[in-house]
């Protein structure tokens, strides 16, 4: 399975890293936040193949650039059906940013059909779990192979939804020394990442969306993750190519 990490900043872009965006196996988009639509084009990938999109939370920096994708998938003249997967007001947000840039989804040649979860789902070929959020809040797990936590704070049952798997993406938003903080603003820290991965007995863990102040303190997260996980750690970049 090859995952492309479009974007890989936290709350907001830098300048050289996107929003969260994940591309997995070039048909399914995890998230779709600020860049990813540029991420796309400059890898060439052709977005008729994107068949299915996966927005864990209507959060600006994990949706913003599903408007212009959209937008994008029209006027290049989309006619095959896209799935949409979110939380259950996903399909009202949609369509409000859509009407209020002036583009009605009845414009659109191709049909939009969107798939809203209020709580685990297990739907084949992924399954959905709701994580510690400020609004509801979906993780994502693909074939065991890896599972996706979105933003969240400190979530136990974590552990036994990414038991095994080998590549737990985790959020880590906040570095151990503001981890009150952190959790006070339902997010996570290096140590509580590790934690989960430990206890889920994971192969890889992948620290992700680190936010512009604290991206240049990339070894220090590696470093508080490594006292509590002594598997592989790495912190994700843009463009960043994995195979699993």
């Amino acid at each position: 399975m090859k995952l492309v990490f479009l974007g890989t900043s936290g709350s907001f872009p830098s300048k050289n890293r996107m929003c969260p965006a994940i591309l997995v196996e070039d048909n399914f988009l995890i998230d779709c936040g600020e860049g990813a639509l540029h991420r796309l084009l400059n890898l060439n990938i052709d977005l008729n193949t994107i068949e299915e999109i996966f927005i864990s939370h209507s959060h600006a920096d994990h949706i913003s650039s599903l408007p212009m994708l959209l937008w994008t998938m029209w006027l290049q003249g989309r006619k095959s059906k896209l799935t949409i997967y979110g939380p259950p007001n996903i399909q009202e947000i949609v369509e409000s940013m859509l009407k209020l840039m002036g583009t009605s989804p009845e414009k659109f040649h191709f049909t939009i059909q969107y798939r809203k979860f209020n709580t685990a789902e297990n739907l084949g070929e992924f399954e959905i779990f709701p994580v510690a959020h400020s609004i509801p809040t979906f993780a994502i797990k693909m074939d065991d192979k890896f599972v996706y936590t979105s933003d969240t704070a400190p979530c136990e049952p974590l552990t036994e939804f990414a038991k095994n798997c080998r590549l737990l993406i985790h959020e880590t938003t906040f570095p151990d020394e503001m981890k009150q903080e952190a959790h006070i603003h339902n997010h996570s820290s290096p140590s509580d990442a590790a934690m989960i991965a430990s206890k889920a007995n994971v192969e890889i863990l992948s620290l992700y969306h680190i936010p512009p102040p604290f991206q240049s303190l990339e070894e220090r997260f590696i470093t508080q993750a490594k006292k509590l996980f002594k598997g592989q750690i790495f912190v994700a970049r843009d463009l960043e190519i994995l195979k699993i």
